[in-house]
């Protein structure tokens, strides 16, 4: 996860000429699965101490699994807010329209944002006059 962000960080659109880094489906891919496999350790040590006095050690670990949870969320939500803004940002710079070169490194999903906030920009467009 902080890997993901650092690389966020180091990776400009303005520096790229107008153009986004490529989207990183395998980092985002190991935050899930890093998400899954802390819940999955949570789950088991719970499971192992029901009915039984949990000690501080126990629940340090459970405490320090939930945190680095919390944390992979954040750090994959911060990574798909920046880029959807670094697309929103592209838009209104380009006029709306994004050249297939602009395009290259879009997820389908971000193609689906780009689609769906074009209509949204377009019937504000209309009805504010």
């Amino acid at each position: 996860a902080a890997a993901l962000l650092r690389e966020l960080k180091s990776q400009s659109r303005v520096e790229a000429g107008g153009i986004l880094p490529p989207y990183s489906e395998a980092a985002l891919q190991k935050i899930v699965r890093e998400i899954n496999w802390l819940w999955a350790k949570n789950n088991a040590i719970i499971e192992q101490n029901a009915g039984v006095d949990i000690g501080d050690e126990t629940k340090i670990s459970l405490y320090t699994n939930h945190t680095a949870i919390h944390r992979n969320k954040r750090s994959g939500l911060v990574y798909l807010n920046h880029r959807l803004m670094q697309i929103r940002d592209l838009l209104w710079g380009a006029g709306m329209v994004l050249t297939s070169e602009m395009k290259t490194n879009l997820s389908p999903p971000e193609e689906s944002f780009i689609g769906e906030y074009q209509m949204l920009v377009t019937e504000y467009k209309r009805s504010s006059g």
